[in-house]
C-alpha cells in the first residue's frame, strides 16, 4: 500500500504567468535577450505561433513581466476583449490615450483619424474592401503613423506591443488587426509581438476568399500575406515526455512512477488540454464509491483520451464479451490481452489501436493496482459505472 494517496491539485483553465514548464522559458529568455539587444531591428513584428492551449499566452505574459522596464515600454493588448466592438480601433486608442503625455490634442487626432478609417468606412464592407480603404486613405494613414512616431519618440524607449488572443477574434477583426499591424513596421523603435495560430489564420483567409495555396496571381495568398506582416515566426515546440512529466508533477501530489509513465504516454501534449483532462478525472472520481476511485478515473480517462470516446466505448464493449478490462489489467499477460483484442475487435477498430501503447498501459496498470492495493472487484465496478456515465450518444 502506498503511504500517501495520489491526488490532483485544484487547477483552473487560465494560462499561467510562469513559462518555465514545458520548455517555454527558453523562448522567453531568448526573446528577452534579442529584444533588449542592439541587434534587434528598430521596427519588427514577431509571431508566437501555436495551436490552442499550447502556451502562447503564458509565454507572452511571462515575457512582458521579464523585459527590462528601463529599456522597454510594454503595452499588453488582449484583442479578444474587444471582439464585439472594434479591436483595431481599441488598440490605437489604448496606445494614444496611454502615452500622449501632456499632448491631449495628439491623442484626439490619432483616434479621430482611426475612427474615420476603421469604423465609418468599414460599415457594410468585407475585409478585402477594408484593406483597400486602408491603402486608399494615404493622408490619414500618414497622419496616424506620424503621430504614433511622435508618441514612441516621447516614450524614449523601445515600445513593445504584445497582442494576445488575435486568433480568437473572428476573421474580420483578425485580418483587420493584421492590416493595422503594418502601420507599426515603419515606426522606429516599435516592436509588435502577436500570439497567433498560423494554420487557423490561413484557413480563415482561404475560406473567406476561396483562395488556394497555388493561387498567387491575385496577391492574396494567405501564406504570403502573413509572411509580409511577420518578419520572425517562432513556433512552440511539442514538449518531450520528460517535460510532460515535470508539468504533471506540478499539478499533482504523490504520483507513483507507474502512473507517471501511463500519464506521460497517454496525456495530450497541450498544457491547457492536460489541465482540462485532470479536471475531468477529478470530477469522474466523485462518481465512484471505491477507496481508490481516483486511480480508476485516471485509467479510464487516459485510455479514453487515446482512443477517443466512441472508439473506447466500442473497445470496452467488444472485449467485455470475453474478458473485462479490469481482468486484463490484473492478469497482465500481454499475449492473452493481444489475442483477446484481436479476436473480439472488428478490423476498423483494430486499425485504430496502437498495440504498443496498449501493452505499456496494461503492464504499468498491473504494477499500479498491485502497489496501491486496488481490489479487482472495485476496479470492475468503477469501470462499469464510468462506462455508463461516459457512453455518449452517437
Amino acid at each position: 500500500m502506498a503511504s500517501e494517496e495520489f491526488e490532483l491539485k485544484p487547477v483552473n483553465d487560465d494560462p499561467s504567468d510562469n513559462a518555465k514548464l514545458l520548455g517555454h522559458d527558453v523562448i522567453v529568455q531568448t526573446l528577452k535577450a534579442f529584444i533588449e539587444s542592439n541587434e534587434m531591428i528598430s521596427s519588427s513584428s514577431i509571431a508566437i505561433h501555436g495551436d490552442w492551449g499550447t502556451g502562447k499566452t503564458s509565454i507572452m505574459t511571462t515575457l512582458a513581466s521579464k523585459l527590462d522596464q528601463d529599456k522597454i515600454e510594454v503595452l499588453f493588448f488582449e484583442a479578444w476583449k474587444y471582439e464585439y466592438s472594434n479591436p483595431s480601433l481599441a488598440l490605437i486608442a489604448e496606445i494614444s490615450n496611454k502615452y500622449h503625455g501632456k499632448d491631449g490634442e495628439l491623442a484626439k487626432r490619432i483616434v479621430e483619424a482611426a475612427v474615420y478609417i476603421l469604423t465609418d468606412k468599414f460599415l457594410g464592407v468585407d475585409v478585402r474592401t477594408a484593406t483597400q480603404i486602408l491603402r486608399g486613405n494615404a493622408e490619414r494613414i500618414s497622419s496616424i503613423v506620424g503621430d504614433l512616431e511622435t508618441i514612441v519618440f516621447q516614450i524614449n524607449k523601445k515600445l513593445v506591443i504584445i497582442i494576445d488572443d488575435l486568433d480568437r477574434c473572428d476573421v474580420e477583426n483578425s485580418l483587420q488587426i493584421l492590416a493595422m499591424m503594418k502601420l507599426f513596421l515603419s515606426i522606429h523603435n516599435c516592436i509588435v509581438i502577436a500570439a497567433v495560430d498560423f494554420n487557423r489564420l490561413q484557413q480563415a483567409w482561404k475560406m473567406k476568399y476561396n483562395v488556394k495555396d497555388n493561387d498567387n496571381d491575385d496577391g492574396h495568398d494567405s501564406r504570403d500575406y502573413l509572411d509580409k506582416i511577420f518578419q520572425i515566426r517562432i513556433g512552440i515546440p511539442v514538449p518531450s515526455q520528460d517535460r510532460i512529466k515535470e508539468y504533471l508533477l506540478s499539478l499533482t501530489n504523490n504520483m507513483s512512477d507507474d502512473l507517471k509513465e501511463i500519464f506521460a504516454t497517454f496525456t495530450p501534449k497541450n498544457p491547457r488540454a492536460i489541465k482540462r483532462m485532470l479536471n475531468l478525472i477529478s470530477y469522474r472520481s466523485y462518481l465512484l464509491n471505491s477507496p481508490h476511485s481516483i486511480y480508476s478515473a485516471c485509467l479510464w480517462t487516459l485510455l479514453e483520451q487515446d482512443f477517443g470516446n466512441h472508439n473506447f466505448v466500442w473497445f470496452y464493449e467488444r472485449i467485455s464479451t470475453e474478458k473485462s478490462l479490469a481482468n486484463l489489467i490484473f492478469d497482465s499477460n500481454w499475449e492473452t490481452t493481444r489475442n483477446t483484442v484481436n479476436r473480439t475487435c472488428p478490423r476498423p477498430l483494430l486499425d485504430k489501436i496502437d498495440q504498443e501503447k496498449l501493452k505499456k498501459f496494461v503492464e504499468h496498470s498491473h504494477k499500479l493496482v498491485q502497489q496501491i492495493g486496488i481490489i479487482r472487484n472495485d476496479l470492475e465496478q468503477d469501470f462499469s459505472t464510468l462506462y455508463i456515465a461516459t457512453n455518449e450518444s452517437r
